[in-house]
């Protein structure tokens, strides 16, 4: 592990990058919660950050003009681990991108536990703002994510505590 202020930089290894974007992309086409579940629990290997960037970077090429022009609408926490979590979303024309992230972990589970599923009890985001999908699909677990203006962390963070959910208002399911 090592710092990336600018005393601290070395030099990017791409060879390794590449192949380790190389060697995710088969493990998520074979097994994605699995892999998760491997990346959760070795996380010093860099490959945790590889996935998240990936699929980040994919929402964003996908919905250009709602990270460019969306809305920035803050969401709030409620419930025993709202103050774990930062909650946000971008909306433009009925599109919306949310991203949750789980902080202060060790708050929500032991110092050697990934805090998922369970370990988020009645914590909840809420959306507060008019008109928004009835479901989600979570850009990293595939998952589908039903919406009742709260968005339940136990369910949102099941398979890991970061979320990145889109949706569109008026969206045939």
């Amino acid at each position: 592990m090592s710092l990336v202020d600018p005393d601290n930089r070395r030099a990017v290894d791409f060879e390794r990058r590449k192949a380790m974007l190389e060697e995710l992309e088969g493990r998520l086409g074979r097994d994605r919660e699995g892999c998760i579940r491997d990346m959760l629990a070795n996380s010093e290997d860099g490959m945790i950050k590889m996935f998240v960037t990936r699929e980040a970077l994919g929402v964003r090429g996908q919905m250009r003009e709602v990270f460019e022009r969306g809305e920035y609408v803050p969401l709030y926490a409620q419930g025993d681990s709202a103050g774990s979590v930062i909650a946000f979303a971008r909306v433009y024309k009925g599109r919306w991108a949310v991203t949750l992230a789980g902080r202060f972990l060790t708050r929500v589970a032991g110092a050697d536990e990934v805090p998922v599923g369970g370990k988020w009890g009645d914590t909840a985001v809420e959306i507060r703002r008019g008109v928004f999908p009835a479901e989600f699909t979570d850009a990293f677990t595939k998952k589908k994510i039903k919406s009742d203006r709260l968005l339940r962390l136990d369910n949102v963070f099941e398979q890991m505590p970061l979320g990145l959910l889109t949706g569109e208002v008026g969206e045939k399911k």
